[in-house]
């Protein structure tokens, strides 16, 4: 299916029913966390499960999302451990990583 529509108006009524733009962004963007994580899985060729590529697309503030919310204490944990071992902007990944460092 191809997106021929404007993403505006969809965004607009994310941004009234959360009140400001960043949640609702959020929440919009967690919509998508299965088409996220398909791209990356093809970025990094499919070298780990589907699933450690999904936990790394909750990443930031998409696991405070409404959505995120109905995650099990099970997924929100294993989510949190594949993030950490990764690292972010802000932290290096662990010796728990998975993939090798960007360049």
């Amino acid at each position: 299916m191809q997106f021929t529509g404007s993403i505006v108006p969809p965004l607009d009524k994310y941004y009234q029913d959360f009140g400001n733009k960043s949640k609702g962004q959020h929440a919009f963007m967690s919509e998508y966390i299965d088409a996220m994580a398909h791209s990356l899985s093809i970025y990094h060729n499919n070298v780990l499960p589907f699933q450690y590529y999904q936990d790394m697309a909750w990443s930031g503030d998409l696991i405070n999302t409404t959505l995120a919310s109905g995650l099990s204490s099970d997924d929100k944990t294993r989510i949190d451990l594949a993030q950490k071992a990764e690292g972010d902007a802000n932290t290096s990944a662990t010796a728990d990583s998975k993939s090798s460092k960007c360049r």
